[in-house]
């Protein structure tokens, strides 16, 4: 019989007094295979409860984006944390625009084609249907430096993965579809600037059901997809199997981000019946003139975009707040260490200092990133006893219930909210037990191991909160 399973059976034994022993226990066979780090704390008392390796340096997944919430919260307008402006510089003559029109974005990552077409409508508005100028996209709120540093080329043509930039549009990701047919597979793209070529083989069978050591786009039931490194045009190879469904969807990552938000503008225009020049991406503009009309689009507020970060644990948005906190904090384009300044300058603030971790993106992305158990758990009491900050709490995904945490932790009866984080090889969770009860504790875990740890941390997952609840 497995330790672990040894350790249920005998559970209801141990006195409730040196309940940190059984969950040494139950982590044991876990720290075979993994580097642990590990801390609960009486989230009223700021008591340490139990801990493990607090201050081991460890890669956080996604549990990072707290630091990254923790962050846009403190500094960023709660109603318009961005804006994407529109200002026409000249004068209007009929129907003629005599002038330029300046398009600013700041890397709104919930600017989608609908919105950016009701901004320019506004040109419209005014009943013209000619510019005889310049129509200019500034690229300078963001460098250029738009890849998540410490990601792998696997992943960086997947949605999830998306590019951080100044001009962002539908989180600079496309849908396609794949669809298997006699002749082979049939790949459905509709956004011309980013060509893809397959080079997928049909056959009896594909996967080889064992835990992959490296990352597969599609992997599983019958499929085996990855990209081809560095090809241009985009090519998509691997295995389908005759069995498995005859259509899959593919969310991927747009590579040059400035090119779609350029040829949606033209779209746009042309939609509008605007004639006009194609548009430029420029820098920065300056005028000697006044705009003769300035407005702007807002983005989604913060509380919203806090929530979908957090329970959704959305990349994109998390990297476009880490590089826009590095922009307003530093008065240059954001960039990914200024980014990280930011994070760092605000955990100060709020008397968190680890200037050794290393915070390289805002999504937690990064094979770089390092932080301490610690860290998390100093954030998170942060987080509870600061009023600004308490919305996070409701944000994050509840156990049994919503988000990424929907489907776990189920047979707990005290409620569990928290981030979760997973990589290959990475499995982390930093959250609150029962937050808003009596005895609310904060706790943090984080495992660095095998290819299997992910599964094999699940399989003691509900052992582990059930002894944690006790402390």
């Amino acid at each position: 019989m497995y330790p672990t399973l040894v350790f249920i059976l005998l559970y209801a034994l141990v006195p409730r007094s040196t309940v940190a022993q059984p969950l040494d226990f139950i982590l044991h066979d876990l720290d075979q295979q993994a580097s642990i780090g590990a801390i609960i704390i009486d989230s009223e008392s700021g008591d340490i409860l139990y801990q493990k390796n607090p201050h081991r340096y460890l890669m956080p997944a996604s549990t990072l984006k707290l630091l990254t919430a923790i962050a846009a919260t403190d500094k960023l307008h709660r109603q318009e944390p961005f804006t994407t402006k529109l200002k026409l510089y000249g004068k209007q003559e009929g129907a003629t625009f005599k002038g330029d029109v300046v398009i600013s974005p700041t890397g709104d990552p919930s600017l989608k084609i609908k919105k950016l077409k009701n901004l320019l409508t506004k040109i419209a508005q005014r009943k013209i249907t000619q510019i005889d100028g310049n129509v200019y996209i500034q690229t300078k709120h963001f460098d250029q430096n738009s890849h998540i540093p410490g990601t792998v080329w696997e992943e960086q043509n997947d949605c999830y993965c998306s590019p951080a930039s100044a001009l962002s549009l539908e989180e600079n990701c496309y849908t396609i579809a794949l669809e298997r047919t006699e002749k082979g597979i049939n790949i459905h793209n509709t956004l011309e600037q980013e060509p893809i070529v397959g080079q997928i083989s049909i056959k009896p069978s594909c996967q080889d059901h064992k835990t992959p050591s490296i990352h597969h786009t599609i992997y599983g039931k019958g499929y085996k997809i990855d990209h081809a490194p560095y090809q241009k045009p985009h090519v998509l190879t691997g295995c389908w199997a005759k069995h498995a469904a005859m259509e899959q969807k593919l969310k991927l990552s747009v590579q040059n981000p400035q090119q779609l938000f350029q040829s949606s503008v033209t779209n746009i225009l042309d939609q509008l019946n605007i004639q006009s020049p194609k548009p430029k991406l420029i820098h920065h503009y300056q005028s000697h003139m006044q705009p003769s009309m300035k407005t702007y689009m807002a983005s989604d507020n913060l509380p919203a975009m806090m929530q979908k970060l957090l329970k959704t644990s959305n990349n994109h948005i998390a990297n476009q707040c880490f590089k826009h906190l590095g922009a307003i904090t530093s008065h240059q384009p954001g960039s990914w260490e200024q980014g990280e300044n930011a994070i760092q300058d605000t955990l100060s603030a709020y008397n968190i200092e680890d200037r050794n971790a290393s915070i390289v993106d805002g999504a937690g992305l990064s094979r770089n990133n390092r932080l301490q158990a610690k860290t998390l758990a100093d954030a998170l009491q942060v987080i509870y006893h600061t009023p600004k900050l308490q919305n996070l709490i409701t944000a994050l995904p509840c156990a049994g219930l919503d988000g990424t945490l929907r489907n776990r932790l189920r047979k707990n009866r005290i409620p569990i909210c928290a981030k979760t984080g997973f990589l290959n090889g990475v499995v982390t969770l930093a959250g609150y037990i029962d937050p808003f009860g009596k005895k609310p504790k904060t706790f943090v875990l984080m495992l660095n191991g095998n290819k299997t740890i992910h599964k094999d941390y699940e399989a003691i997952e509900d052992a582990i909160f059930a002894a944690i609840e006790k402390l």
